[in-house]
């Protein structure tokens, strides 16, 4: 049989060296610009709408931290997916690996798959709700749907202490630190509009305050947790052994 048919023009075609992949922070930064771009429209239609309340008729609630359907939800909800999905190949490749955290990698991805789901539907709203009229919480308390996620919090770190240790500090390091944003903007930052909830005063500028830390801190924590991945599946690659091309001694690879 003939050689396989080759275009002319493929002589002519230099050969390029393979490209060098992205640095870990490279979409990591893209993602902050944008939740950074988010937040400041946020941030100044609030303080627009406080000097200027007659504007309120004009206000725009996709650009509105607070408001459940709007650009931040979908940002952070997308963000939050990408993670699942990472997490989900990376459990993958421990399974095949033999590696013994590959369940806690598995679970993961599903925590954050539940999590993506629940900030674009919103259900710890409808769970709180229910939670605050069984348990009477006031305060900071009043949004109870944080007693039970704080509970899982403390009972997840617990449970994932032996799996931190086994990973490079530096990958969990920027996952304690992605953590301690999500959940202290999530929970913590809700705790502390408690009581805007409970007095319905969700119309003052502090209110408006605590919440854009609360949804900025939800999406630095989203964003710092896929840098950590990053810096894991870097340094993952890094350490498998290299494939020999066919035909090649361990002299060549010497040479």
């Amino acid at each position: 049989m003939s050689d396989a048919f080759v275009p002319e023009y493929a002589s002519s075609v230099p050969i390029r060296a393979a490209a060098r992949p992205l640095p870990a922070a490279a979409v990591p930064l893209c993602l902050g610009a944008l939740a950074g771009v988010l937040v400041a429209l946020s941030a100044g239609q609030d303080l627009m709408l406080a000097v200027s309340p007659t504007l309120q008729a004009q206000k725009i609630w996709l650009l509105d931290l607070d408001y459940e359907y709007n650009f931040s939800t979908w940002f952070s909800s997308a963000v939050l997916l990408g993670a699942a999905i990472q997490l989900f190949e990376i459990a993958e490749q421990a399974r095949l690996a033999g590696d013994r955290f590959f369940a806690h990698w598995g679970v993961l991805s599903l925590s954050f798959a539940a999590v993506s789901a629940d900030e674009f539907i919103g259900l710890h709203e409808r769970l709180s709700d229910v939670l605050q009229a069984r348990l009477n919480t006031h305060g900071a308390l009043y949004p109870a749907w944080v007693i039970p996620v704080l509970i899982a919090c403390a009972a997840g770190a617990f449970a994932y202490r032996g799996f931190l240790k086994a990973l490079p500090w530096p990958v969990a390091r920027t996952m304690l630190l992605a953590a301690a944003f999500y959940v202290g903007g999530a929970a913590g930052f809700e705790m502390a509009a408690g009581s805007f909830f409970e007095n319905d005063a969700t119309h003052q500028l502090a209110y408006r305050v605590v919440t854009t830390l609360e949804e900025s801190g939800e999406m630095a924590g989203a964003i710092l947790f896929l840098y950590a991945l990053a810096l894991y599946r870097r340094g993952a690659e890094g350490a498998r052994p290299k494939t020999r091309p066919s035909g090649a001694s361990r002299a060549t690879d010497r040479a």
